[in-house]
């Protein structure tokens, strides 16, 4: 029985054992209502969600539910991240046998919590994948705008590949720059230096080409760097390595012939 299982049965057996709602049920009630769990979860869907609203949100879930079901709750968000934990535990709330309906109000807040505990812009970023794919890059573009606005990082990198494939070669370069602020990634300088190159830029392109062999990538991606570089007008890294290694070579020869005892 593999480890998610087990954990699943014995959240289970906890639950199995409460039958009657929660003693504090109704004092939790009074501090939120149903229409401000229902505009926490609006501001969570669109990524506007504060720490103060996800506070709110699980203090009333403290209140509402036996100190064994709260323990399920965390445990489970500790083990699986806290957004398919808490999905998985509304999953078990509703089904458990032998235990009272929960409360709306109850399954309103663990909704709101589900959309409160997602990365804000993760869904526009998902359909500017899509529409990216379709290579219909303005559809992409106006996705991506919405995950950036909403903090998701993730979006530069794609929407400077759909702006790269609509020409915009600035924008691209621009999107690409603000990747490498917070990622030293030789697969981001290359597209940075490929914009560079289609702009026209030499100098730039040559010089994120040679910072992106300077992060040692594998001899694939090293041959593709060295023919955009050749197509610049730049002797490709490998031919010097390879004097250089000649060179070494030569000299190691010379000095081994210097040593009587390894003639």
């Amino acid at each position: 029985m593999n480890k998610t299982r087990m954990i699943v049965i014995a959240g289970l057996a906890f639950l199995v054992f409460l039958q009657t709602p929660s003693r504090q049920q109704a004092s939790a009630q009074q501090r939120l209502t149903l229409d401000e769990i229902t505009a926490i979860r609006e501001r969570a869907m669109a990524g506007h969600a504060t720490e103060v609203d996800k506070q709110r949100l699980y203090h009333f879930v403290d209140q509402s539910l036996e100190r064994k079901e709260v323990a399920v709750l965390y445990k489970w968000q500790s083990l699986f991240g806290k957004l398919r934990g808490t999905k998985m535990f509304k999953d078990l709330v509703e089904t458990v046998p032998n235990r009272s309906p929960p409360d709306p109000k109850l399954l309103a807040t663990i909704d709101a919590i589900i959309e409160a505990e997602k990365l804000p812009g993760a869904d526009a970023y998902k359909q500017g994948l899509k529409y990216l794919t379709d290579k219909q890059y303005d559809l992409a573009i106006q996705e991506f705008d919405k995950a950036v606005s909403l903090g998701y990082s993730s979006s530069f990198v794609v929407r400077g590949q759909a702006w790269f494939q609509k020409q915009d070669y600035d924008r691209a370069i621009a999107d690409f720059t603000e990747v490498l602020k917070t990622s030293q990634n030789y697969f981001d300088y290359i597209r940075r230096a490929d914009a560079y190159a289609h702009k026209g830029d030499r100098d730039s392109a040559i010089a994120d080409y040679r910072r992106a062999l300077a992060l040692n990538p594998d001899e694939a991606i090293k041959k593709e760097i060295n023919a955009a570089l050749e197509r610049l007008g730049v002797e490709p890294e490998r031919r010097k390595d390879a004097g250089a290694q000649g060179t070494k070579h030569r000299a190691q020869t010379k000095h081994r012939e210097s040593l009587p005892w390894l003639r």
